[in-house]
């Protein structure tokens, strides 16, 4: 796997060929950058699920100011640690080793906050109605932020989340992406 775009682009990443980890695919990876575009530059970034963490190190690459990495699992740290050292980012990136919706609303009551926030989780444990929770009661999430969760094309997701609204989706085979957007302001 390799970086597509910003100071390390073209610069491989190592993964864990296991079923515990399951990496964004290349063209799933390439859509959601572009996306994001140039919001991504100086934004605190949150990694939820991040396995060896190709989300969180594309967005270093392309200039995020900082990433949490957030995952279980010690062997897929363990290799995001090696990754994010041959990159030389480790000055910009903290590892955090425990479940994703605990860290989540761990980070929340100590008041921070993020404005793009992924979250990948494994489809076959299917977490994600408990991940949304914690985004509608925490407030991890800057206002105008994103919230951009990969799932199962079977999963259905709800237009609002609390002051999360589903700004876009696509999907690509099995995987769907859904975008959601922190309202800016109450309506």
């Amino acid at each position: 796997m390799h970086i597509l775009g910003g100071k390390a682009k073209g610069r491989k990443i190592l993964t864990l060929s296991t079923k515990e980890c399951r990496p964004t695919l290349q063209i799933v990876r390439k859509s959601i950058f572009d996306i994001l575009g140039t919001d991504v530059r100086e934004a605190r970034v949150l990694d939820l699920y991040s396995g060896t963490g190709s989300l969180g190190i594309e967005a270093l690459s392309r200039g995020s100011q900082r990433a949490t990495f957030v995952d279980e699992s010690r062997r897929a740290l363990e290799v995001l640690r090696k990754n994010v050292e041959e990159l030389g980012f480790e000055e910009r990136a903290d590892l955090v080793e425990g479940d994703a919706v605990r860290t989540l609303l761990r980070l929340s009551k100590k008041g921070m906050s993020y404005h793009i926030v992924f979250a990948d989780p494994p489809y076959d444990r299917n977490p994600i109605s408990e991940i949304l929770e914690a985004f509608r009661v925490s407030d991890v999430l800057r206002k105008g932020g994103f919230l951009i969760v990969e799932h199962s094309k079977h999963t259905e997701l709800p237009f609002r989340i609390g002051r999360l609204v589903l700004w876009k989706a696509k999907q690509f085979g099995e995987t769907r992406v859904s975008f959601y957007r922190k309202e800016k302001e109450l309506s």
